[in-house]
């Protein structure tokens, strides 16, 4: 084989190995993009599910039955709530999809709040059509 025979292979393969290595970066970019992408929307997952309404702050998970559903600490509660909490926190009460917080005897503890504001007989949906947060102490 002669060197004029070589040199247009060698060209070609020289072209193939560079435009290799060109697909190879775009793809470790694209590849890093997506990495950095994936890893931001785990800390805002997190972030979320930590919040003081997240779900990793959720302390039980129980079907309203139809009628009257006292919460609290209390073993007579029908929705029982752990040992800190108050022994009779309210009453939430399910007719139809409608729910209302009622006060148990004795009235709601102070420390008991909807969005924030000190708890009293309400429909526990928001006009905008969210849930009202309920929280006690902090």
């Amino acid at each position: 084989m002669t060197r004029s025979f070589l040199r247009p292979r060698i060209a070609g393969a020289t072209l193939l190995l560079a435009a290799a290595l060109l697909a190879a970066l775009q793809l470790h970019a694209a590849a890093s993009a997506w990495e950095s992408g994936l890893a931001a929307w785990r800390a805002q997952h997190e972030q979320k599910l930590d919040a003081p309404d997240g779900w990793l702050t959720l302390v039980g998970l129980d079907w309203l039955q139809p009628g009257d559903n006292p919460v609290g600490a209390a073993p007579d509660n029908r929705i029982r709530l752990e040992s800190t909490a108050p022994a009779h926190l309210g009453i939430l009460q399910l007719q139809g999809d409608q729910v209302r917080l009622l006060p148990p005897p004795g009235g709601f503890p102070a420390s008991l709040r909807i969005d924030g504001h000190p708890a009293g007989e309400t429909q526990l949906t928001a006009a905008n059509g969210q849930s009202a947060a309920l929280t006690d102490g902090t």
